[in-house]
């Protein structure tokens, strides 16, 4: 599932595997699914010897009147935690969004920096001065 997959989206390595902290990692792959209309998603988990992946699942869905989703006997997807999070991050790559937060922050805070500099420039112009 590594590298660029079709429809220019690449799988994502989990956050624990590019801090090189383990040597499992969880893979995301995701790409248009124009037969479908949406998306399609290929996930699988890396070992030191190979590359499980997840098997087609059947999203069957019930009416379910009068009920509340509160009240559901099951949740329709259990992940675990890292593959949660890396399916997040591949998400956010599929659709245009900041796959950390905290980038997004620091970019938003160095725009923020150059806009206050161009600012400071603007008034000492307006003001007369060079």
């Amino acid at each position: 599932m590594g590298g660029s997959g079709g429809c220019g989206v690449g799988a994502r390595k989990s956050r624990l595997d590019l801090e090189g902290e383990t040597q499992m990692s969880w893979r995301v792959k995701v790409e248009l699914d124009f037969m479908g209309d949406g998306i399609g998603a290929h996930i699988g988990e890396r070992f030191p010897d190979g590359l499980t992946v997840v098997e087609p699942l059947n999203l069957a869905m019930r009416v379910a009147r009068g009920q509340e989703m509160a009240i559901a006997r099951e949740p329709a997807l259990r992940l675990p935690d890292g593959l949660g999070r890396t399916l997040l991050d591949a998400l956010a790559l599929h659709y245009g969004g900041a796959v950390d937060a905290r980038t997004s922050r620091a970019d938003m805070l160095a725009e923020r920096a150059r806009v206050d500099k161009l600012l400071d420039a603007v008034v000492v112009i307006a003001k007369g001065g060079s």
